[in-house]
């Protein structure tokens, strides 16, 4: 009887790792869509606080952080502190890129539409800059979409696979 209570036990953990594990892989994921869509919604604030209210960037940066991050080591805080350091903008921003690719759930192919945006920051006159800031809020967002579809779709299977797979292993240990 208590070789059965047992098995039945570790049966029950090894589906529930199993679901664990889907779950963690949907979480990341979820997150990195939310952190998409924050980051969206912040350049296109950056943009207003810019070119609606007159702010400098650095200034339009803190606000942006403020905003939507509140951490003084968030990408838009990270660069408006080495812009205050008399770091170029463009070097500024890459590198406060750089210092968030551990810290963010993004793929390297959304790092890159970031660190693009820093090589045209800042640079150029004021409309090339709007139309700069544009397109970068318009790439996070496709970012965002595909970032959405793909959690709704593989989230959910990640969960399947993981009670799948833990079911598995419980039969084949019984």
């Amino acid at each position: 009887m208590v070789k059965l209570a047992i098995k039945i036990l570790a049966a029950v953990l090894m589906i529930a790792s199993g679901y664990f594990f889907g779950k963690s892989l949907e979480e990341k994921l979820k997150e990195r869509y939310e952190t998409l869509n924050k980051l969206s919604l912040a350049v296109y604030f950056l943009k207003s606080k810019i070119y609606t209210e007159g702010f400098t960037l650095p200034e339009a940066l803190k606000v942006t952080d403020d905003k939507y991050f509140k951490s003084d080591k968030s990408l838009f805080s990270l660069a408006a502190s080495e812009m205050e350091k008399n770091t170029d903008s463009e070097t500024a921003w890459i590198s406060a890129c750089e210092k968030n690719e551990d810290r963010v759930f993004l793929k390297n192919s959304d790092i890159e539409i970031l660190k693009s945006a820093g090589k045209l920051l800042g640079s150029g006159d004021s409309n090339m800059q709007k139309d700069n800031l544009e397109n970068l809020a318009e790439l996070l967002k496709n970012a965002t979409e595909e970032s959405e579809i793909k959690h709704k779709k593989d989230g959910a299977l990640y969960i399947k696979l993981g009670l799948a797979i833990g079911s598995i292993v419980s039969v084949i240990m019984w």
